[in-house]
């Protein structure tokens, strides 16, 4: 879309600071009735993939399965950059749902250099945060609390700070 607006001699400036997030997108072609394969959303290792079963039997190959709360999805998960100030969709990458956010900052960013970048705590991985150091961009992710240890009053601050910057 930036493309075609450009070629129009309408510019789309770069964004100052850009927020990172993932939406589902269900499979038009459906599984054939085995959910196997199933990754859990948000419960992922910085280290491993949670998986339910092995294998896959589907009309579509590259859509894979994700288990968010209780419900299971069959399909895609789309990384979406966006402009915190106006909005506009900058970058999009669409992978199979199982795709893990953590592990997708990078390429979800694609070729874009924003100042700042906003993004909730499924992004949230100390490879993130040295990811955007390296490449002069400042952190907005937010905090996540570890396993049997509770977020510090400064990272909870933080964390309501980056809300209501972005959303």
């Amino acid at each position: 879309l930036n493309y075609q607006l450009q070629s129009q001699g309408l510019a789309v400036s770069p964004a100052s600071s850009a927020i990172v997030d993932a939406t589902i997108i269900e499979s038009a072609a459906r599984p054939n009735k085995e959910t196997s394969g199933i990754v859990i959303d948000r419960e992922e290792d910085d280290s491993k993939e949670v998986v339910l079963g092995e294998g896959h039997l589907s009309k579509d190959p590259d859509a894979r399965w994700l288990k968010k709360g209780k419900k299971s999805y069959f399909g895609y998960k789309a990384f979406i950059v966006t402009d915190s100030e106006d909005g506009f969709i900058r970058y999009v990458e669409v992978l199979p749902a199982n795709t893990s956010e953590v592990r997708n900052l990078e390429g979800a960013l694609g070729p874009l250099k924003p100042r700042r970048v906003y993004a909730d705590k499924g992004y949230y991985s100390s490879e993130n945060k040295e990811l955007l150091r390296r490449k002069g961009i400042k952190n907005g992710i937010m905090y996540k609390a570890a396993r049997n240890k509770a977020l510090s009053r400064l990272e909870k601050v933080f964390n309501r700070l980056v809300v209501t910057d972005i959303w």
